[in-house]
C-alpha cells in the first residue's frame, strides 16, 4: 500500500508543478524561485559539477543534453554568478 501512496503523490506532485509552472503573463516564460531549498550539500553540489564535466563527451558522441541537464546547468552557473555564453 506504502508503494501506491508514493506513486499517487508523486503523480500529484507532477501535476502540481504543470498547473503551477505556466507563464504568468504575454509571454511564454515561467519564473522559478530557489527561496525553498537556498542550501545544498556540498557533496551534492560537487556531484553535479562532476556529471556535467562529461556533457562535451556526450555532446561528441551526438548525446542531446536533456532539459533537465540545461536547468541545472543554469542554476548552477546562475549561484556561481557566472553568464552563460
Amino acid at each position: 500500500m506504502n508503494d501506491l501512496n508514493a506513486k499517487n503523490d508523486e503523480l500529484d506532485i507532477i501535476q502540481t508543478l504543470k498547473n503551477r509552472l505556466v507563464p504568468q503573463g504575454t509571454l511564454p516564460v515561467v519564473r522559478l524561485f530557489l527561496d525553498n531549498a537556498t542550501y545544498f550539500d556540498s557533496m551534492f553540489i560537487s556531484a553535479c559539477i562532476s556529471e556535467f564535466e562529461r556533457i562535451p563527451m556526450q555532446m561528441a558522441l551526438d548525446q542531446p543534453i536533456s532539459a533537465l541537464q540545461q536547468l541545472a546547468l543554469h542554476v548552477l552557473m546562475d549561484s556561481a554568478y557566472l553568464k552563460k555564453s
